[in-house]
């Protein structure tokens, strides 16, 4: 079973996952944003965008300001530092193991030239 960094971690590679999300994190990154400025540029419905937000607010990407009737989005990075520190330990331990595959390959390759 799954511990909760991982499940919070999946949620946000699910997040990231979607590119009409992604640009919504774009925004967001910018200056925090309404509902109805970061539904202005896409071509979906409402309820559309509101799914995205709500994904981008479970995976806690996103936060949610609440000024009377008005919902604030605000960016939150915390996450996005977690699932690059992932993406760096994988990247250092693939470019290790290509590394070794290149010596190994170096090596049969300077072995067959020895033999000729």
């Amino acid at each position: 079973m799954a511990n909760s960094k991982e499940l919070e971690l999946n949620r946000v590679f699910h997040a990231l996952a979607d590119p009409t999300r992604r640009a919504i994190l774009k925004h967001v990154s910018k200056r925090d944003a309404t509902v109805g400025e970061l539904a202005k540029p896409f071509d979906i419905s409402a309820p559309a965008v509101s799914k995205h937000l709500r994904v981008l607010e479970e995976a806690r990407l996103l936060k949610r300001i609440r000024d009377g009737k008005t919902h604030r989005f605000h960016l939150q990075t915390d996450p996005l530092r977690q699932a690059e520190k992932v993406i760096d330990q994988l990247a250092s331990y693939w470019s290790k193991r290509l590394d070794s595959l290149e010596e190994y390959f170096n090596n049969l390759n300077t072995g067959k030239s020895k033999n000729t």
